[in-house]
C-alpha cells in the first residue's frame, strides 16, 4: 500500500526527500502550465531552436527571478513596454520543464506542449544501452487535465497570468471586482476556449460574459 505523508512533519521531510521533491514538482508544476497557458508561448525558429517564453509585468519580476532559479538555465529579457520576458531554450531546461507540466494543460495551448514534445524526441532522443540494442526513450504526449479545479494550482498560474483584482469607488460605494479575461479560439487550431472558461465560471459560481472587440 503506498503510504502517504504530511508535509509538516521534520523526521518526514528528512527521511523522504524524493517524496517532498515530487511535490514540490507537483504544485509547481500545475502552476507553472496555467500561468504559461495565458502568458506564455512555445515556438520553433527558423534556425530549428525551441524557445518557450512567458511574459511578466516588470513589477513581477521577483516571481521570473524565482522560477528560473528553479528550472535552471535561461534568461529575462527587458521590452520595450513595462515587461520581461522569461525564456529556455537549453536542452535541460526544455525537459525540466515537460516534466513539470505534461499532462497539467487544460486548454487548447496544448497544441504547442505537443509540438515541444515532437521537437524534443526529434531532436534530443535519450537512448540506453539493452541487451546489445539501443532502446529510444521518447517523452509521451499526456492528455488534458480533466481535474477538479481545486485539485492543483493551474488556475493561480493562470489567473496570475490573465486575471486581476480592481477597485472602483466614489463617495457613494466602494466596489470590488474580479475578472479573468481570454480568447474565444486558439488561432492555431480553431479549438474553442468555451470549455475550460464555462468550468472556470461554474467554479466560481458565475455567469460567462461573451464580447467582441
Amino acid at each position: 500500500k503506498t503510504q502517504f505523508y504530511s508535509a509538516e512533519r521534520e523526521d518526514v521531510k528528512k527521511s523522504y526527500p524524493l517524496y517532498e521533491n515530487k511535490k514540490l514538482d507537483n504544485i509547481i508544476g500545475s502552476y507553472l502550465a496555467g500561468l504559461i497557458e495565458g502568458d506564455g508561448y512555445i515556438s520553433i525558429t527558423k534556425e530549428n531552436r525551441i524557445i518557450l517564453g512567458i511574459t511578466f509585468n516588470i513589477k513581477d519580476k521577483p516571481l521570473a527571478d524565482k522560477l528560473l532559479n528553479y528550472i535552471g538555465k535561461g534568461f529575462i529579457a527587458k521590452r520595450k513596454t513595462k515587461s520581461i520576458e522569461l525564456r529556455f531554450s537549453a536542452k535541460k531546461s526544455l525537459y525540466k520543464i515537460i516534466e513539470l507540466i505534461n499532462g497539467k494543460f487544460r486548454t487548447p495551448k496544448i497544441d504547442q506542449l505537443y509540438k515541444l514534445i515532437d521537437w524534443m524526441n526529434k531532436n534530443h532522443i535519450s537512448s540506453l544501452p539493452s541487451a546489445g540494442a539501443r532502446t529510444e526513450l521518447k517523452i509521451n504526449k499526456l492528455p488534458i487535465d480533466n481535474s477538479n479545479l481545486d485539485t492543483n494550482n493551474w488556475l493561480a498560474g493562470f489567473i496570475d497570468a490573465d486575471g486581476g483584482f480592481y477597485i472602483r469607488y466614489s463617495l457613494k460605494q466602494i466596489i470590488c471586482k474580479f475578472h479573468l479575461e481570454q480568447r474565444m479560439i486558439y488561432p492555431n487550431t480553431g479549438e474553442s476556449y468555451n470549455d475550460i472558461l464555462e468550468k472556470i465560471s461554474l467554479f466560481f459560481n458565475v455567469k460567462l460574459h461573451i464580447r467582441i472587440r
